[in-house]
Formats: C-alpha cells, sequence, structure tokens
C-alpha cells in the first residue's frame, strides 16, 4: 500500500512541471490563441507607425513630439515577447503564426533596447538602426496575420 501511495505520489510530481499539451485545431482554446494573437498583432500595427515617424532620425532627441511618438511605440513593441508569453501553448495549425511571432518580437525587443540606449546616451545615430530592425519585421508580421486568417476566432 505505501509503495502505490509513493508511485502515485511521484507520478504527480512528475507532471508538476510538464508542459501543458498543446490544444486542439477547431477548439475554443485554438480560438483563443488566435484572437489574442490578432490583438497583440493590432497593437503592433499601431505602435510600428508611431516608430517610423517619430524614432528613426537626428531630429527625435530634440522634438518632444517625435520622441513621445517614438516612446509609445517602443514601448509597445518591447512587450511583444511578454504578451505573446501569456498567450499559452499554440495549436499545431497556430505554430507558424508563433514561430514568426517570437522570432519578431525578438528583434522588437532587441531594437528597443537600441532605441533606449540612444535616449539615455543622445546617440542620434543609434535611432535608424533601431528603427530599421523594428520596421523590417513588417513581412513577418503580415505573414503572422494572413496565417491566422485561417483560424476563426
Amino acid at each position: 500500500m505505501r509503495q502505490a501511495a509513493l508511485a502515485l505520489i511521484l507520478l504527480a510530481l512528475a507532471g508538476c512541471g510538464s508542459t501543458p499539451s498543446p490544444p486542439p485545431n477547431g477548439s475554443g482554446l485554438e480560438q483563443l490563441w488566435a484572437a489574442q494573437a490578432r490583438a497583440l498583432l493590432d497593437g503592433l500595427d499601431e505602435a510600428l507607425p508611431r516608430i517610423a515617424i517619430g524614432g528613426g532620425g537626428r531630429i527625435t532627441l530634440t522634438n518632444e513630439s517625435y520622441l513621445y511618438d517614438a516612446l509609445l511605440g517602443y514601448t509597445y513593441v518591447d512587450s511583444c515577447g511578454e504578451q505573446l508569453a501569456h498567450l499559452g501553448q499554440p495549436s499545431p495549425r497556430e505554430l507558424a503564426v508563433s514561430s514568426l511571432l517570437h522570432e519578431a518580437c525578438a528583434h522588437l525587443r532587441h531594437a528597443s533596447a537600441q532605441f533606449s540606449r540612444a535616449v539615455k546616451e543622445k546617440r542620434a545615430a543609434l535611432l535608424e538602426p533601431a528603427a530599421a530592425e523594428a520596421l523590417a519585421t513588417g513581412p513577418q508580421l503580415r505573414r503572422a496575420r494572413a496565417l491566422l486568417a485561417a483560424i476563426p476566432s
């Protein structure tokens, strides 16, 4: 009896740190993930133009309006990876979307760090590469959105 109880405890503990299985295609959890991924993409669609307008030129460091726009854009894109992590496990149909978003989010976080460094050090030369890296994620984000279109929300 003691051995059976010990075996059950060990089995329970072994499952505690495991990754949950992905939701099945067509499930409510899959639809929820897709809807939340679309919301993330919507936010990025609003943030990237702010970076394009305010974050790429020398004037950004001296013009409060441009700096504010860029700051809003970079603040949102910097949170991309955290937001993606909160979506949970994607379904098998969503794996390609998840991969595209993970890759884009890594670049967006790096671009945000470059922007922060540029502002902190007052180095306008860092602004253009930061904006270029952020804006270069556009094709990945459009591809992710296109793949999501096949998944109902």
